[in-house]
């Protein structure tokens, strides 16, 4: 110690002399900070929080020393610093606000919240926290870290994937089902020979699901796997949502299957058309298509449009890659051709979602009409030239390259190459190598007519959508063509009429006639005959509801008599229900109460026994179109009244509306085939 401290300490021993130091002390600490020491060396010491004022009094005209390093401070000094109690809630952590779904600009992938969460906290503290530029109060300023933390346990409901293996476990009773419930729906009629889809995709899933398991065979093609999952999935999502009780096979399962199945199969059709269409690893055409087929009823079935839009694209530029490069075709291959024939063209008819509005397809269509007018002035080799044209996919604009302004020749044969590359039923001559009888018990000319009326209501509805002025050989084209397709249409259903199927009344006791029961497919044809007369005059001709009442109630007797074959005749009863396209046209004309109610009432009754996607769409689509022409009517009738809140212009449009506005407006695809 100094001398001057020395000299005013007492002159005494030296315990006397440290125990004055220490009095000293004391009354100093107390004298500038009116603080309080307790224990040896003032280890705990309580003093008054400093004012500002104080603070600036005491450093001011003195050197400010650097702040405390987070390496070197004590713990007692971190633990202050880390004192998230005065800065950082629970709820500031896990904000529900912040939301980690988009990266920020620095990073180039989302990051999940719990993993961000993990990664942060697994950092060193002195990373986290770094003092930067020696000034402590940047912390202060430093945004709070949010995170958003979700429900670690899954839903109840969440989808749990399935193992190939698990799925194939109940392979056996998933094919079972689907060739005893799901085939016989794809029949728009009764038919006593095997189906397409029995004899070939299902015996097809059975060899693939032998080869997967038992058989253990290797490489088993995409296309195969694509078939087999499909139909797995047709069958669980029918029994899931249906509720069907099958031993060993809970409804819970179906659904897990459903989610799996369905994964798969369109993994492996993926697959199929990137790598098996071509080179080594080619797989047979026959199983692409066959898988494809299968791919469009799974997307119909759970009403996924896009995808059985998508499939069917993918189904024609398969087969003309593929099918219509061939010279000769196999019997299996031509039912395949078939099958999407009928898909394409039942599906194509109810599909109004096309870009009419699109300017560029004039050209398009003047020059497709053009070529028709020509055809006649061609010799036979150019005149076939447009049918040969495989490679281009199907737009539903083009004409028939063989007609003329001049009545064709129906009597006429397509040869035996024209038939089987006319997969679109264009060329209006009979084709003796056709299978639709077979195969549905239509005639093809049935499809064909749909199949024309479809295009000429396209071309109508694009150059309407483009008010552009047709050159008089043009519209003139376009008038004829009308007029031979009403007449043939006519002359179709006329063949089928009803009026003659029913014994006159007795005239005894004057009870009305009796019921004769006929076949149901007898039954079903003359309600699709009186249905097409339906569709001609709404897609083409765009007539009131009224003049079509005489022909739904054909299509409407014509159900009655198909509901009669069906009890008549046993073999039916597990078959198929019909096609709903007949009571769909019907419905959407209907005026009556009456009338409506029996077509509602048909159409839930069958939903109720097999579940199809059509059955469910057509009710809603028949109510819309209800709901806007009442609704207008009722509106007329009390204009003069407080009641009125349309528009005229919205009055005027919901008292025309059709199916097909309601289908624009709400831009929905009924799948009816």
């Amino acid at each position: 110690m100094s001398s001057q401290l020395g000299a005013r300490l007492v002159s005494d021993s030296v315990d006397a002399s440290l125990a004055e130091l220490d009095a000293r002390i004391k009354e100093s600490n107390r004298t500038h900070n009116a603080s309080f020491d307790i224990g040896p060396f003032s280890v705990f010491s309580l003093s008054d929080s400093p004012t500002p004022q104080q603070l600036t009094d005491a450093t001011r005209g003195q050197d400010i020393e650097p702040p405390l390093d987070l390496v070197t401070a004590s713990i007692s000094d971190l633990d202050s610093l880390l004192d998230f109690g005065n800065a950082l809630g629970w709820n500031d952590l896990f904000d529900p606000g912040l939301d980690f779904t988009s990266p920020s600009p620095g990073n180039q992938f989302d990051e999940d919240p719990l993993t961000l969460l993990a990664r942060v906290a697994s950092q060193p503290i002195d990373t986290q926290y770094e003092a930067q530029s020696g000034d402590l109060t940047t912390l202060d300023a430093m945004e709070p870290v949010n995170f958003e933390v979700e429900n670690l346990a899954p839903p109840p409901y969440a989808p749990v994937d399935m193992t190939d293996m698990k799925i194939l476990s109940h392979g056996q009773i998933l094919l079972r089902y689907f060739k005893d419930v799901i085939i016989p729906t794809y029949s728009p009629l009764p038919v006593d020979s095997k189906s397409p889809w029995e004899i070939m995709n299902c015996y097809a899933a059975v060899q693939t699901l032998a080869d997967m398991t038992y058989l253990e065979v290797p490489d088993v093609k995409h296309a195969n796997r694509a078939n087999l999952f499909g139909a797995l999935a047709c069958s669980a999502y029918t029994i899931s949502e249906t509720q069907t009780h099958l031993a060993d096979l809970p409804v819970a399962t179906c659904q897990q299957i459903v989610n799996s199945a369905s994964a798969r199969a369109r993994e492996h059709m993926q697959e199929s058309l990137r790598t098996e269409t071509r080179g080594t690893k080619k797989a047979r055409y026959k199983d692409q298509l066959m898988a494809i087929n299968t791919m469009i009823a799974l997307a119909t079935l759970m009403e996924n449009h896009h995808d059985a839009r998508c499939y069917l694209i993918d189904a024609e530029r398969l087969l003309r890659l593929r099918g219509l490069a061939r010279r000769t075709l196999s019997r299996r291959a031509r039912l395949l051709h078939h099958v999407y024939t009928w898909l394409r063209i039942v599906g194509e008819s109810t599909f109004i979602m096309h870009d009419y509005a699109n300017s560029a397809l004039l050209p398009h269509i003047e020059n497709s009409l053009g070529r028709s007018r020509n055809t006649s002035d061609r010799a036979p080799d150019e005149a076939d030239a447009p049918a040969n044209n495989h490679g281009q996919l199907d737009d539903f604009l083009r004409v028939d390259p063989h007609e003329t302004d001049s009545e064709p020749d129906l009597g006429e044969h397509k040869e035996q190459e024209a038939g089987i590359r006319d997969i679109h039923l264009q060329d209006m001559r009979q084709w003796s190598g056709t299978l639709y009888l077979q195969i549905y018990s239509i005639p093809e000319t049935w499809l064909s007519l749909v199949s024309q009326t479809t295009r000429l209501a396209n071309v109508i509805d694009t150059m309407n959508a483009n008010k552009s002025e047709m050159a008089l050989s043009f519209s003139a084209s376009l008038r004829n063509k009308s007029a031979r397709l009403e007449a043939m249409i006519c002359s179709l259903a006329s063949k089928t009429s009803g009026f003659h199927l029913h014994d006159s009344p007795s005239s005894g006791n004057g009870e009305s006639g009796i019921r004769t029961v006929r076949p149901p497919s007898e039954a079903m044809l003359r309600a699709l005959n009186s249905a097409l007369v339906i569709f001609f005059y709404r897609r083409i001709r765009d007539v009131h509801p009224w003049i079509l009442q005489g022909h739904v109630n054909e299509v409407i007797e014509a159900l009655k008599d198909f509901d009669c074959g069906i009890a008549q005749y046993p073999k039916y009863r597990c078959g198929t229900m019909g096609t709903p396209w007949p009571a769909f046209m019907a419905g959407c004309e209907a005026m009556s109460t009456s009338k409506r109610n029996w077509i509602i009432s048909w159409l839930e009754k069958s939903s109720k026994k097999l579940l199809t996607a059509g059955h469910r769409s057509c009710i809603d689509i028949m109510r819309e179109v209800w709901h806007r022409r009442d609704g207008a009517t009722a509106t007329h009738d009390a204009e003069k009244h407080e009641c009125n809140n349309r528009t005229p212009s919205r009055q005027k449009a919901d008292m025309k509306c059709t199916w097909i506005h309601v289908l624009r407006d709400k831009k929905y695809w009924p799948m009816l085939y």
